[in-house]
């Protein structure tokens, strides 16, 4: 299996995160956990070839080939499991506000969702589908939502700076350890102003996408050097206590973190290395 990263142009790196293409020959790792944990971004996925089951305790949502699917902010881990035949998937990761850069309404109304993307984007969605239909090899039809994404973007007034994102840059300098009175007295608005703000750009209040965000940022470390006694001692700066972090961990993961270490997670893993294929912007 292989997970291709589209490079990305200036004017989709504010809203996009990262655009992937995963390939495998044969469904996902068996014997995997293929867990996919929270990580503060929503998504838009689109099985191409073969189609994917994603599993959240008793919920499952089945996502068909040539089935595209919005995914919003997620407070639990999904288990994803596929047929043991080819498999190419093309996935967009919005930045924790940029989906709100393509979607008008609130972001609370996804969270915890599996949604048809034409139900959530409407025209753009329809545009990307007809695009991606018409290409000859699942490499082209990322190139092709890529280049969708930004035309749709083009000429349009997306703010250069929302509260929301200021509020997440004041989070993140203060190691995601800022409460919500504080995070009114800096940006000078009011509580109820901030969070108001936060369901419409993002979906969740300000305290849980913080828990989610600085979980994350510990996540990478595990999947780079999956050390759980390092991962635990990073720990310690952004949670009360190591019990503490633990609870997040389980509720966030599925598994305490020394369990969710030892167990092998090659999928998982798959989308935090930093040398995985890139496909260059002049190749769409």
């Amino acid at each position: 299996m292989r997970l291709i990263r589209l490079a990305l142009p200036p004017l989709l790196a504010r809203q996009v995160h990262q655009i992937w293409l995963f390939e495998s020959a044969c469904g996902l790792p068996v014997g995997d956990l293929r867990t996919v944990v929270p990580n503060g971004r929503t998504r838009l996925i689109l099985p191409l070839v073969g189609g994917l089951t994603a599993s959240a305790g008793s919920t499952r949502w089945e996502v068909p080939a040539g089935r595209a699917v919005l995914v919003g902010q997620w407070e639990r881990p999904a288990v994803l499991s596929a047929p043991a035949e080819p498999l190419a998937t093309i996935g967009v990761e919005f930045t924790t506000t940029g989906l709100a850069a393509f979607h008008a309404g609130p972001l609370s109304a996804l969270s915890g969702e599996i949604v048809d993307v034409e139900d959530v984007l409407g025209p753009l969605a329809r545009r990307l589908m007809e695009r991606t239909r018409s290409a000859p090899t699942p490499l082209e039809a990322a190139h092709l939502v890529r280049a969708g994404l930004a035309a749709w973007l083009l000429g349009r007034d997306v703010p250069t700076a929302r509260l929301s994102d200021v509020a997440l840059q004041m989070m993140r300098k203060g190691n995601y350890r800022m409460g919500l009175e504080e995070l009114a007295q800096r940006t000078g608005y009011s509580r109820r102003h901030l969070l108001t703000q936060f369901q419409r750009d993002i979906g969740l209040s300000p305290s849980r996408i913080q828990t989610i965000l600085a979980f994350e940022q510990l996540y990478r470390g595990l999947a780079q050097h999956g050390s759980a006694r390092l991962m635990i001692q990073s720990a310690l700066d952004r949670f009360h206590d190591q019990a503490h972090f633990t609870r997040v961990f389980r509720n966030l993961a599925g598994l305490p973190p020394a369990r969710f270490a030892a167990r092998d997670n090659r999928f998982g893993r798959l989308f935090y290395e930093e040398a995985a294929d890139r496909s260059p912007v002049s190749s769409a």
